[in-house]
């Protein structure tokens, strides 16, 4: 599990919200997690997107490399409270890159767990979301080589 971005909020409150990512290349079914995890003074909030992929990960370190290298910028300049959304299409969009693989038959299953709560998504509606964020992942890509 790699720690991908952490930031502390001092208002009222003070709040920690960090943000982790692991990606599983063995077993019966390769799957990669997304975590959010935010604590306060008087609060614990968990929340994370499992996704179960239809092949085997390979260039699992350089995925991740990447994946620490451009998803902290991503995050600072996404505004939007989705940002663990966000963030699991990124992951997906990098192992993808890495691994040459049909973007349609890649994904088996989509699960957000929240506070305790398991829902199950469409696989559908989350690559019609990613197709949305493409150009963006590129860009913030392209934009942090040219630095």
């Amino acid at each position: 599990m790699i720690e991908v971005y952490n930031k502390i909020y001092d208002n009222k409150f003070m709040s920690e919200v960090t943000y982790y990512v692991l990606i599983q290349n063995y077993g019966v079914k390769p799957h990669f997690e997304t975590m959010h995890e935010s604590i306060s003074d008087y609060t614990h909030y968990f929340s994370k997107y499992t996704l179960f992929l239809n092949f085997y990960p390979k260039n699992r370190d350089k995925v991740e490399v990447e994946i620490l290298k451009y998803a902290p910028k991503l995050l600072t300049q996404i505004k939007n409270k989705r940002k663990l959304a966000i963030l699991t299409k990124f992951v997906f969009y990098v192992i993808i890159k890495n691994n040459d693989a049909k973007i349609t038959k890649t994904v088996s299953r989509v699960i957000y767990h929240n506070n305790g709560q398991e829902i199950n998504l469409s696989v559908n509606a989350f690559l019609k979301s990613y197709y949305r964020l493409v150009p963006l992942f590129s860009q913030i890509i392209q934009e942090s080589k040219t630095i």
